[in-house]
C-alpha cells in the first residue's frame, strides 16, 4: 500500500504557502524564507537564523567564563531557563519553543542545555559538529538535539505571556497523517507547486520526480 500525503484543505501538507510572505515552502511548521511560524502567523514567533544561533552559543561560550561557570548557571537556572532561554540567547533574542508555541519547562531547558549539549555533545566531540550542522539541512532548522527533545529555536523579543498554546488541529500531528487526496482539479496546482520548489532548488529532481509521481498516481 502506497503512503499517503497529509493534506490541508487541498494543499499537501508537505507544501505550504506562508500567510505573510506568499512564498511557497515546504517547511514542516515554519516557512523556508520568512521563517513564520505556520501554526500561529502574525504571533512574532519566526525560526531564528542559524547565524544568530551561532553567535548565542559563542556568546554563551565567552559568558561561561567570564563568570566563572557557576555564574553562568546561576543565570540560566534561576532566571533563563523558565523563559526557554540561555543567558546568550536572552541577550540576542532568541527562545527555545515546542510545537505548541510555548517555552519548554526548565527541565527540558537543562535536559537539552547542559546535558545533551553540556556533556554528551562534549564527551563525543566530532558527532556534536554533525549535530550543529544539521540544522542546515532541516526543513524547521533543528539541529539534532531539538530533535531529540522536539524543541525548536525562534527569534521573539516580547515577553515570554506573548507566547500562547496553539493547540494541533484535528488531524494535525509531526510528521503527518495518511488522509483523503485533493479533487482532480488541484492536480495541476499541486503540480506548478512541485515545479516551483525543484526550480528554487529547495527539492532535488529525484525528490521531484517522487512526489510527481505521487500526485499522478492519484488519478
Amino acid at each position: 500500500m502506497r503512503a499517503q500525503e497529509t493534506y490541508v484543505g487541498s494543499q499537501p501538507a508537505s507544501l505550504k504557502t506562508c500567510p505573510t510572505c506568499g512564498f511557497i515552502s515546504d517547511g514542516q511548521w515554519f516557512c523556508r524564507s520568512c521563517g513564520e511560524f505556520f501554526r500561529a502567523p502574525g504571533t512574532g514567533r519566526h525560526a531564528a537564523n542559524l547565524w544568530r544561533r551561532f553567535f548565542a552559543e559563542i556568546l554563551d561560550g565567552i559568558l561561561f567564563f567570564l563568570l566563572l561557570i557557576v555564574g553562568w548557571f546561576i543565570w540560566f537556572g534561576f532566571f533563563t531557563a523558565k523563559n526557554g532561554q540561555t543567558p546568550g540567547k536572552r541577550i540576542l533574542g532568541l527562545r527555545v519553543i515546542q510545537l505548541d508555541g510555548t517555552i519548554p519547562t526548565a527541565g527540558t531547558m537543562w535536559l537539552r542545555e547542559v546535558v545533551v549539549k553540556g556533556i554528551v555533545w562534549n564527551l563525543t566531540e566530532p558527532f556534536s559538529y554533525a549535530a550543529y550542522i544539521w540544522a542546515f539541512f532541516d526543513r524547521d532548522r533543528q539541529t539534532i538535539h531539538d530533535k531529540m527533545v522536539d524543541t525548536y529555536v525562534i527569534y521573539h523579543s516580547g515577553d515570554v505571556e506573548d507566547l500562547t498554546a496553539v493547540p494541533l488541529a484535528p488531524g494535525e500531528q509531526y510528521g503527518g497523517v495518511a488522509t483523503s487526496a485533493p479533487p482532480a482539479e488541484d492536480i495541476d496546482a499541486a503540480l506548478r507547486r512541485l515545479a516551483k520548489l525543484r526550480d528554487d532548488g529547495l527539492i532535488t529532481d529525484d525528490e521531484y520526480e517522487e512526489k510527481r509521481r505521487a500526485v499522478v498516481d492519484r488519478l
